[in-house]
């Protein structure tokens, strides 16, 4: 595979083009002005279906976006047949439809009509991976700047068994015979869980190859594929098929599709930017956006600058559509775009700066896969909530590995650690002093190099806890030590209680941790905190409860106490308890703060404008020369305890601060 190329140096800003709206167009000139004034620097061209390309006005458009400096990255689906494109002249292939275990197709009826919509094409038969190869292969001849392989997938978990699957499976070791449509479903299945990494490598494969013969051709075309992250990593491998991190190995561009920020709220793109950047081997991380799903402008704008200030390597806007063409109806969609993207190239300097991680939460793509994939264990759900929560709190929070964190880690308790992770995490706190905020069963899971999956307590020692049998529900707490800097904030007016906390998700047993909360009825341990070595431990016997984005009360107050308390040097933090999510780069003698603000997910409300904003920085004042923000906040700068109090007249949608040190 060709080692770099133009997509190794853009900030990717993508809009889209449908292909009722390509086929329709005449002036790429004006479609070119349009794009270049919306400060976008591409297009992703969804113009090729159903075996056809459009030849003529794919050379006539490429031709009119150089002269522009734009890219045409072109989408090719892949393995799914529409019914509805006949309407546009574009003929129905007749390729073999994908299979379950009883015969059933893999078809989908249009609701209204009750006639056939859609289908999903056998993956693994050569007739359609043949012809993919050869579209890519024109497209290269025509030339585009890039393909993305939309629907490079299976249909879904129960797809495909027709005769060519089962007998290539057999073939390679894998006997089908007896199971059930139950059976192709339950990733606990042992039959299963062999066809899933199997499946998988049918779709890796075929990226593969065309990924070569693409670079071959010419090696300045980015070959990219579209994941469907709304079902996250271990979804994904055992329903689609779709191995993100083998994917990413053998692609320029990874497009992860963030779907369901409306249900999600606006700092879901950001999650899906820290996790695949994570897992991704080399290939670059566009994260896409459908707008057409959101209900207000104000909305994407939040999840472009969400999904850049946590690291995507660009943005792909595939919901709105530009001026002048048929599906142009959602105006301010378009308009958001502009302005977000132009705010975005404004500050394209201090984003390319080096991302300052000062508390990690660790992703496991190795527990996605065994505990995920294996098991049906909502990891990357949890994970989400965990993110997403303490996004919201403006605590600086960043996927990661545990050695990157310069103040706490967090760890959600679905992970499970290898020994040498574990060792690694109680280093970090015991003997480097770092902070560790654990949930429901941290530690008690460990990966072998066998691939196994054991339950043992790896991290004992540095939460000062054993674990005991499944808890109980409990729906109060008594407070034990209402004097511990943990529940500052929390037992101000009624020191002891009681608080509605909900269900306990780990029963803990303390051994030289200081109990902080317990129930009442049944009397279960619920908090506790420790102090191993150099380091300070939290570990709270439940799963992070949030509400997309807002935390509910008392855990908001709860998880900033004990995150302070953890983390003796906190590097940087929101004081004044607005929402606002924050992230930090550094370079040279400049510190840059991105603060998004941020919508909660079911509403029809864009968030208001905040003001008297206050962020910790711990930076003594006398080292600072100057802070300026990028929008026109007003911003002074006082000295607080050890560091610095940057107090900023208000926060609209977005702010960045730029922070000049002697």
């Amino acid at each position: 595979m060709h080692p770099s190329g133009w997509w190794d140096t853009i900030q990717a800003r993508f809009g889209v083009l449908h292909i009722q709206d390509f086929l329709s167009l005449e002036d790429f000139d004006r479609l070119a002005k349009t794009l270049s004034e919306a400060h976008c620097n591409g297009v992703l061209n969804a113009c090729v279906l159903n075996d056809f390309v459009p030849e003529e006005k794919l050379s006539a458009a490429v031709e009119a976006l150089e002269k522009r400096g734009l890219k045409m990255v072109v989408m090719v689906v892949s393995f799914n047949g529409s019914k509805g494109a006949e309407s546009m002249g574009i003929p129905f292939p007749d390729y073999y439809v994908a299979e379950d275990i009883e015969g059933g197709k893999a078809e989908w009826m249009n609701p209204l009509t009750g006639e056939l919509a859609n289908v999903m094409w056998c993956p693994v038969r050569p007739q359609r991976r043949r012809k993919l190869v050869e579209m890519c292969r024109k497209l290269v001849d025509l030339g585009v700047h890039g393909i993305m392989l939309d629907y490079i997938r299976y249909g879904g978990a129960r797809y495909c068994y027709c005769d060519y699957c089962k007998e290539k499976m057999l073939r390679d070791g894998i006997d089908v015979e007896g199971l059930s449509l139950r059976d192709t479903v339950d990733p606990k299945n042992p039959v299963r869980q062999r066809i899933t990494s199997w499946r998988a490598e049918r779709i890796t494969s075929l990226v593969r190859e065309i990924s070569e013969k693409v670079h071959k051709m010419n090696p300045d075309v980015a070959l990219g594929v579209y994941t469907v992250n709304h079902s996250y990593p271990e979804s994904n491998l055992f329903s689609l098929a779709q191995d993100f991190e083998e994917l990413s190995k053998v692609t320029d561009f990874i497009m992860p599709g963030s779907y369901y920020t409306e249900l999600w709220g606006s700092t879901w793109p950001g999650v899906v930017a820290e996790y695949m950047k994570t897992l991704s081997k080399k290939a670059r991380i566009w994260v896409g956006l459908a707008s057409y799903r959101l209900r207000t402008g104000q909305m994407l704008k939040l999840n472009i600058y969400e999904a850049f200030a946590h690291g995507a390597d660009g943005v792909i806007e595939f919901g709105g559509s530009p001026e002048g063409v048929k599906s142009h109806n959602r105006p301010h969609h378009w308009e958001a775009l502009r302005q977000a993207y132009e705010f975005i190239e404004a500050i394209e300097p201090h984003l390319s700066k080096e991302r300052v991680k000062p508390t990690i939460v660790p992703y496991s793509i190795e527990t996605a896969k065994k505990r995920g994939a294996m098991e049906g264990i909502p990891y990357t759900d949890r994970y989400r909530e965990v993110l997403q929560a303490f996004m919201g709190m403006g605590i600086p929070v960043a996927a990661g590995k545990p050695e990157e964190e310069t103040s706490c880690l967090i760890l959600t308790g679905l992970e499970a650690l290898t020994r040498d992770e574990a060792e690694e995490v109680k280093r970090l706190v015991t003997e480097k002093g770092l902070g560790l905020l654990a949930f429901f069963q941290s530690g008690l899971y460990t990966l072998t190099e066998d691939g196994r999956c054991l339950q043992e307590n790896l991290l004992g020692e540095a939460l000062g806890d054993e674990y005991g049998e499944p808890s109980s529900i409990a729906t109060t707490v008594k407070v034990i030590d209402s004097e511990h800097p943990i529940l500052e904030g929390l037992t101000e007016d009624t020191p002891e209680g009681p608080y509605p906390f909900g269900m306990p998700m780990a029963n803990i047993l303390p051994v030289t941790s200081k109990v902080i909360l317990r129930s009442e009825n049944p009397n279960l341990v619920l908090l506790t905190a420790n102090m191993p070595g150099k380091g300070r431990a939290v570990h709270f016997c439940w799963m992070l409860t949030e509400d997309k984005n807002y935390l509910k009360e008392p855990y908001r107050r709860l998880y900033m106490s004990a995150f302070r308390w953890a983390a003796k040097r906190p590097l940087a933090y929101i004081m004044s308890g607005h929402n606002l999510d924050l992230t930090v780069r550094r370079g040279g003698k400049e510190i840059f703060l991105l603060l998004v603000n941020i919508m909660k997910g079911p509403t029809l409300y864009n968030p208001r404008a905040v003001r008297d904003v206050e962020v910790y920085l711990e930076i003594p004042v006398d080292d600072i020369a100057s802070a300026e923000a990028q929008k026109g906040a007003e911003v002074t700068v006082e000295p607080y305890g050890k560091g610095t109090v940057l107090k900023l007249s208000v926060v609209d949608d977005v702010e960045g601060i730029t922070v000049n040190l002697k």
